[in-house]
């Protein structure tokens, strides 16, 4: 007995002297919040208070010191978040997470965005005494300057990864990622080649490719001056895959509106924004304040940015979100039958551009990609399999053009006025973007930054185009004065929910722009209400309610017949007396999600495929078409093909889909219809890259939370309707901000997670009871105001 003692006690003593040589090592990997550090590379002293959320406020002498010390405390916090993001671009992921993410490497190197990352450096770097060049530079010294003297992540550690200097090209990397992942056209255009060419011009018809006139428009204002039968096995999305394999999270969308004086209670401006982006630890945004002498500004940082995306001070905010233009396309190419390294355009044969790129694998060998391009840019085939065998090259905008995102992001930051923002905005090419703008002295505006395609009115760039004859050639682009704007307009608010814009000079650019759910709520609630304030504009935020899904229901209902069923009395009841709420207890919510998934299902996947129909669901073109369907009953959709000798009717299948709809989740929930609650099957996971390692990813993982809300409402907790029934929330509000200009001091922001990236900072999770109870915190920027402080000194060394 004694001998069992002795193990047992022994054994323990051992876990708990493991227990302490962890927590001594984590302990040892927190942030620096308080003391003194003497650092090479900066000019003069610089003070750094943490405020109680651990968002620093950094006071010195001249902007290079300011962005130096940003560099170096975004790095405690985020400097594995950094390595993941300039990773991607370039397609050097495998190197540290392994064979897994191979094919999305060779698709970024095939991009060249490595290429043009550092043409643009190489450019940038010309003007070395340009403040923009200065500045980006002290930040990445910043950042090299905690690698070598920091402490080194965890994630590091366990993944065996060395710290390399962070330089020039690393910072274009970053824009390359975040440029590539706002646009749809990687997953749109191919799928509606595909329906055009396989299944036939009628199938095309019911598919929304432009937007209808009657939707929600953002308007425009300016002061005067044969294979129907698809199985699983057979057609890959690679993508589809790559998209699903990022480490990082994914930009996605957004919601941003500005209210002039004449409609708050105080006369003075307010700037609402929540950039919709997915979700994970840590979160995408760091924010930080920084004042010298020549410059104030509250900002909020993308790890291994300089300069901040959004921001205010004193005297001006703006705000963000992604213009959903159309500035990729992809070519059929010919290339000569008896020369593979030539191709055709307008008639001569032209010599393909030929590279190799070698990715490195980790613990294996690495592998040697050969890629070939046109004038239009790489040739992308292999990422097409099963769909066809012409040679496809991927034509961008974004590496077509000069990059001048960090002058434009620099300028933005430096704003003084109206004019200010129209000159850096006009900067940026690619991605586009919706920038909103207020200031003290009662301006508001929106400007839609991009050099918009100039294209022949007869082609049409969502399917495949003609690369050999000219005719769909991309080779103009519009004047930014042509780009839709507004400025001040008389109705007293600007706004933007990714919806398309009013043409401001007759020509209706094409894009993948979101269907008017969130445009339509925000437009009625702006328009009914001449006395907002910070806390109307807080609730109007949370808003979770659907127009569009509530008109959905009244359409769809009279297709189903009177019942003495009583499951289908009870959900005919629920559904008919809803308004589009997506409460966390309400069952109307799972009743119509569930629902809408099995009407697409039932009406397209038979045609798709299963795989096709996947890619489907996610597209913002599914945002749109039910409501066409709905419009034509003669639709070749709603037959199935399957059943050769049976002509389905939109009736049939909409029937049919509601009566799937009950019996599936009946056996879901296995309860009374009343408790089918929408927050049960809706989760937000706030997760750790390593959140499916069974022991690290509980520790590293924030938790999941059933939650309401819903997708494309103003508080847009977006999902994909899926035939399992749970629907994971996969991206929402990257941040909440309210810039009141009544009270600037006392502005509003809040972040899924926290600060910090480092497990063992306090600041790692501290906002995410804030965030899911829809509650805030103030952005303080005045020293005396920041309550719990915490100073960190830093020193020329």
């Amino acid at each position: 007995m004694k001998i069992v003692k002795r193990v047992v006690y022994g054994f323990a003593g051992l876990i708990v002297s493991i227990g302490i040589v962890v927590f001594v090592y984590l302990m040892h990997l927190a942030p620096q919040y308080e003391g003194v550090l003497q650092l090479k590379g900066i000019q003069d002293s610089v003070e750094v208070v943490f405020d109680e959320y651990g968002i620093p406020h950094i006071y010195g002498k001249n902007e290079e010191d300011i962005f130096f010390a940003l560099g170096y405390v975004q790095a405690q916090e985020r400097l594995w978040q950094m390595e993941l993001i300039r990773r991607v671009s370039v397609g050097r992921l495998a190197e540290i997470l392994g064979k897994d993410l191979l094919e999305t490497d060779k698709f970024f190197r095939t991009l060249g965005l490595d290429i043009y990352a550092r043409e643009s450096a190489r450019n940038l770097s010309q003007n070395k005494e340009s403040p923009v060049f200065k500045n980006t530079q002290a930040y990445l010294d910043g950042i090299n300057s905690f690698q070598e003297q920091g402490s080194t992540p965890l994630e590091f550690t366990l993944l065996g990864i060395k710290k390399t200097p962070f330089v020039l090209e690393d910072v274009y990397s970053v824009v390359g990622y975040m440029s590539f992942d706002f646009s749809m056209a990687p997953d749109t255009d191919p799928l509606m080649t595909f329906i055009y060419e396989e299944l036939g011009k009628t199938y095309l018809q019911d598919v929304p490719l432009a937007i209808p006139i009657d939707t929600e428009w953002i308007k425009h204002h300016r002061v005067k001056d044969s294979m129907r039968h698809i199985f699983r096995n057979q057609i890959e999305n690679q993508i589809e895959k790559i998209h699903t394999t990022l480490p990082i999270p994914s930009f996605k969308g957004s919601n941003s509106w500005v209210i002039g004086g004449k409609k708050t209670k105080s006369g003075k401006v307010i700037l609402a924004n929540d950039p919709h982006i997915g979700f994970g630890q840590p979160c995408t945004w760091y924010e930080a304040y920084l004042e010298c002498p020549s410059f104030q500004i509250y900002g909020n940082f993308l790890s291994g940015f300089p300069f901040p995306l959004i921001g205010h001070n004193t005297r001006i905010a703006t705000g963000l979100t992604m213009l959903e233009n159309d500035d990729m396309d992809f070519f059929r190419e010919i290339i000569n039958p008896t020369d593979s390294l030539s191709y055709l355009y307008k008639g001569k044969w032209l010599p393909l551009v030929q590279r190799s790129e070698i990715i490195q694998i980790k613990d294996t060998e690495p592998d040697t990609i050969q890629i070939r391009a046109t004038h239009h840019g790489s040739i992308v085939t292999s990422f097409f399999k099963n769909m066809t065998n012409a040679p496809i090259s991927f034509w961008w905008a974004y590496t077509h053009l000069p990059n001048k995102i960090l002058e434009a992001s620099y300028g933005l930051a430096h704003v003084k006025n109206l004019a200010d923002v129209e000159k850096h905005a006009a900067m940026i090419h690619a991605a586009g973007l919706n920038i909103t703008y207020g200031d003290s002295s009662g301006n508001y505006a929106w400007y839609s930054a991009a050099q918009l395609v100039k294209r022949n009115k007869e082609s049409l760039p969502i399917l495949f185009l003609n690369g050999s004859d000219g005719e769909d050639e991309n080779t103009e682009f519009y004047p930014f004065t042509d780009n839709p704007h507004s400025i001040n307009p008389p109705w007293n608010y600007v706004y933007s929910a990714n919806n398309q814009p009013e043409s401001h000079n007759g020509e209706y650019h094409w894009g993948y722009y979101i269907p008017e759910d969130r445009a339509k709520r925000i437009v009625a609630l702006l328009d009914n209400k001449n006395d907002w304030d910070r806390e109307a504009v807080k609730q109007m935020m949370l808003d979770q309610t659907s127009p569009v899904a509530k008109d959905m229901i009244q359409n769809l209902l009279p297709f189903i017949a009177s019942t003495t069923n009583p499951m289908e009395m009870k959900a005919k009841a629920i559904l008919e007396n809803w308004e589009g709420d997506f409460a966390p207890l309400s069952p109307a919510p799972t009743l119509y999600t569930k629902w809408m998934y099995n009407l697409y299902s039932l009406t397209m996947e038979d045609e798709l495929g299963y795989d096709k129909f996947a890619v489907f669901m996610k597209t913002h073109i599914r945002l749109y078409m039910m409501n066409q369907l709905l419009k034509n009953s003669a639709s070749p959709w709603w037959d199935d093909v399957i059943t050769q000798d049976i002509q389905e009717t939109e009736e049939a299948i909409i029937q049919k889909a509601f009566q799937v709809t009950l019996l599936e989740l009946e056996s879901q929930f296995q309860t009374d219809i009343a408790n089918w609650h929408w927050e049960t099957v809706h989760p937000l996971s706030l997760n750790h890259l390593f959140a499916s390692q069974p022991l690290i990813g509980k520790i590293l993982n924030v938790g999941t939370f059933f939650i309401g809300s819903g997708e494309e409402v103003i508080n847009n907790m977006a999902y994909t309707p899926n035939k399992e029934g749970i629907y994971a929330v996969a991206f929402g509000p990257s941040a909440r901000r309210i810039i009141d200009f009544s009270d600037i001091e006392n502005s509003m922001s809040v972040l899924p997670t926290g600060q910090s990236g480092v497990i063992s900072s306090p600041h790692y999770s501290d906002q995410t009871s804030l965030y899911i109870n829809g509650k805030w915190r103030k952005m303080i920027m005045k020293k005396e105001n920041i309550l719990h402080k915490r100073v960190l000194f830093i020193q020329a060394k």
